[in-house]
């Protein structure tokens, strides 16, 4: 325990810092010892929470539908090559044929035909009493149904009842309606909401009449089909590097979700293969059209060599000039040849700059013999066709079409800076083979007319002839290629099929329920450790005072009595005895200074006030005087707390007539003499408060109170005055200035913190440099610094019993 002496003295080391700082802040300085408590305290409530927190983790689980998750797994065999080389990278540094193979899959196109093969069209379920479960695959009927006439019977649920293998019930209204109730055999054609259906029975799925169960039906919109794969279905990249996605829906019937994800990859598989054959399709179709007009070409110019040779039969020219001549030709055929060229570049730079379709680029990419063009026309055509495919189930709008669009629109000033690149090399090349060609014609201008234009005829005639052969030989190779396509992909894994739902994740539920619990646990001690705005122990009462700290006074838990009684001469071995004389030993340290050392017994004049009312200030009164009577000295207890009086009950003066006391003492209508009454001790005096007066204030003010304090230290060696609360009025201040030192009562988890400002207040303002101060009511547990003091106290009893008993049985 704390020494008063030494907490006077040495104003104590763990006093306040700032002694003007009125306001307690309950986080400034962490009680473990208070957060322990309320912890003890809120164990119930602790363990309530964490019962509820389990309970609504097992309702969740228990009423919340499972949902399950199909995936498999496709490996891409896209070449790539030719675009990195021309820098061309996606979102995000994604490849864009990953993107664009995720987008064609999330795509309405796929959608449709996923829906046209699933045979998800008629939804079936099963009715419970609170969750109703999808029966795909499993439901003892199924429907067929005429051309939907009427959107009346769409997306709405028809619920059905199997009386037997032959008859059933339908109706519209969840059999709430016995009139809607109508009763119908299998297989019988009837009309529901205007169309015509027919209900076939499964007779392997039906369990009996055992099985009272009711079910429902919902035909489904394409619209609502639509949205419900778009809901489910996740199409993600795993492994750029390695070119695999992953294909995943999710359903609350894993068979119906694994069924969906294997259409789902069959689906793919054909429009892939669908999509490689139409660019074939394409580019043949080209080809026949070139091969078409090429024949008719050769046959026109067959027909003009023929009618000239005829028209100039007979008349040749000299066999020398034939090698000028096959020169001419072989430089006109190079320049032809590059006049096509010119050509194909004129209409690809047409096609690029009017936006034309992938299909229109793709027939020019065979003619076309520049190879870094041709790489940056195959990327321009490959962007195109991604971009058609997205606009199959997205809008302009749409992030990835704008991201295809914005390349697109990059690769076009790529192809038309190669195409003037071409262009340029194509118009040198012709220009040299023009020079070339006047050269020779400078040697045979005398040559006559007709010969030269029977030779360029021939020589056109020979031009179009190989142009046709490489356009065959162009189309076998494209016949031969679209015998041998194979899908573009390979699947690593078919759909999965687990048991285990992916939501609700049982032991994540009650992981979160734990969590939960818990949190809102540390919540609930947090707030009554913030809302605990008492003093609990002796040891809190300390930080939070300069005061002098006599000790404190264990709570009286079997006290029967609703009002302060005198205890102290019960059981002179209780706590409680034990308490008030630790508070009487530092009494001694904390008195003025002895005029005479040789003075044993000098008078003293206590006073004890609390905050307000309920402190215990009457209780703590009567106990120390009582233990200072024990002590052999004579004691009187004075009670000035006039408004609300109690030190007669404290004695247990129930009975007595309260007539007379301090009020008529101090106007003078009585001596102090008949005033006085006795005790249960001999030496305990008190005088009770009297009658009410109007103004107790004044009276204590009125000098007749000094001297009735003079004439009684002649008779007492002690004088107690129980003052009224110094919170509330201020009677008590006046008498704490008259007093040898004043006492201040504090009750555990009674008192507010806020109520330690009214001592520093009084001590700081009326100089009360020897105020000390009594923390009442504390628990034993609590009872900072007397724990070895009680025990050592109840053993020594206890070892003086036994000697007592042996030295009896000795003498027997």
């Amino acid at each position: 325990m704390k020494n008063p002496y030494y907490a006077y003295i040495g104003k104590h080391s763990n006093a306040l810092k700032d002694k003007n700082n009125e306001n307690f802040d309950a986080l400034a300085d962490f009680d473990l010892g208070k957060f322990l408590r309320i912890l003890r305290k809120s164990l119930l409530w602790i363990v309530i929470i964490m019962i509820i927190s389990v309970f609504l983790a097992w309702l969740f689980l228990r009423y919340t539908k499972p949902i399950h998750q199909s995936t498999s797994l496709l490996k891409l065999n896209l070449k790539t090559d030719e675009k990195n080389v021309l820098g061309l990278q996606g979102f995000n540094n994604i490849n864009p044929d990953l993107v664009g193979e995720v987008e064609f899959i999330q795509s309405n196109l796929v959608y449709e035909a996923v829906i046209d093969k699933a045979n998800i069209d008629v939804s079936y379920f099963a009715k419970g009493n609170i969750l109703d479960y999808e029966r795909f695959g499993s439901c003892p009927f199924y429907i067929t149904y005429d051309s939907l006439q009427t959107q009346r019977i769409i997306d709405r649920p028809f619920y059905v009842h199997i009386l037997n293998k032959n008859e059933f019930e339908i109706s519209e209204q969840n059999f709430s309606d016995q009139n809607q109730i109508q009763k119908k055999q299998f297989g019988q054609k009837f009309i529901l909401q205007g169309v015509s259906i027919r209900l076939h029975f499964i007779p392997e799925r039906y369990q009996g009449k055992e099985d009272n169960q009711y079910y429902y039906f919902i035909i489904n919109s394409r619209n609502t089909l639509i949205n419900y794969i778009t809901r489910n279905l996740r199409v993600r990249i795993e492994n750029e590097p390695a070119r695999i996605i992953s294909i995943s829906f999710q359903d609350h019937d894993l068979i119906k979700a694994k069924h969906i994800v294997d259409i789902i990859d069959s689906v793919y598989l054909q429009k892939t293969l669908a999509q490689k054959n139409l660019a074939s399709k394409q580019q043949l179709k080209y080809l026949d059209e070139q091969l078409k007009n090429l024949a008719k070409k050769i046959e026109d110019h067959e027909l003009e060599v023929e009618k000239f040779v005829l028209e100039n039969k007979g008349k040749e020219v000299d066999g020398k000039f034939e090698k000028s001549i096959e020169q001419i030709e072989e430089l006109l055929a190079k320049k032809m040849e590059l006049a096509e060229q010119l050509a194909l570049l004129d209409d690809a730079e047409v096609l690029i700059l009017q936006d034309s379709s992938a299909t229109d680029l793709s027939n020019l990419f065979a003619f076309l013999k520049d190879e870094n063009l041709k790489t940056n026309i195959n990327a321009l055509n490959t962007l195109k066709q991604q971009r058609e495919a997205l606009l199959y189930s997205k809008t302009e709008s749409t992030n990835s079409v704008i991201i295809r669009t914005q390349k697109i629109k990059e690769v076009k000033k790529v192809a038309i800076s190669l195409l003037n690149k071409t262009r340029s090399k194509l118009y040198a090349n012709i220009s040299k083979l023009q020079s070339q060609i006047s050269e020779i014609q400078e040697d045979f201008l005398g040559f006559p007319a007709r010969e030269r234009t029977l030779n360029r005829m021939k020589r056109l005639n020979a031009i179009d002839e190989v142009y046709y052969q490489q356009m065959l030989v162009k189309k076998a190779e494209i016949e031969i290629a679209g015998a041998g396509i194979i899908p573009e992909f390979t699947i690593l894994s078919s759909a999965s099929f687990s048991s285990q739902p992916i939501f609700p994740n049982k032991s994540y539920v009650y992981t979160i329920a734990f969590a939960f619990g818990g949190i809102l646990s540390t919540l609930l001690v947090v707030v009554r450790y913030l809302l605990h705005n008492v003093i609990s122990t002796q040891k809190e009462l300390e930080k939070l005072t300069q005061a002098a700290i006599l000790g404190g006074v264990p709570e009286q838990k079997n006290a029967q009595k609703q009002y302060s009684t005198l205890l102290v001469n019960k059981n002179p071995k209780s706590a409680l005895n034990e308490a008030l004389r630790t508070i009487r030993t530092n009494m001694d340290f904390l008195f003025p200074n002895k005029k005479n050392a040789e003075v044993v017994r000098e008078k003293r004049v206590l006073s004890i006030t609390s905050t307000v009312s309920g402190e215990g200030k009457t209780f703590v009164t009567v106990n120390i005087a009582g233990i200072l009577t024990l002590s052999d000295l004579k004691v009187v207890v004075l009670d000035c707390d006039m408004r609300r009086p109690k030190v007669h009950l404290a004695f247990d003066q129930l009975n007595e007539d309260n007539h007379k006391g301090m009020s008529t003492i101090l106007i003078g209508k009585h001596p102090y003499q008949e005033c006085i009454r006795k005790s249960t001790l001999e030496n305990l005096h008190y005088i009770s408060s009297g009658p009410t007066p109007p103004n107790p204030s004044e009276l204590l003010l009125r000098a007749s109170f000094d001297e009735l304090i003079v004439q009684l230290k002649e008779v007492y060696d002690v004088i107690i005055i129980d003052t009224p609360p110094v919170g509330l009025v201020t009677d008590g201040v006046v008498i704490m200035q008259k007093v040898d030192l004043p006492i201040y009562i504090v009750r555990a988890n009674y008192s507010r913190r806020h109520f330690i400002q009214q001592i520093e207040k009084l001590r700081v303002q009326n100089n009360f440099k020897n105020l000390a101060v009594v923390i009442n009511a504390i628990q034993r547990q609590s009872s900072y610094g007397y724990g070895y003091g009680y025990n050592y106290q109840n053993n020594y009893y206890e070892e003086e019993k036994k000697k007592t008993f042996w030295s009896f049985l000795t003498k027997k």
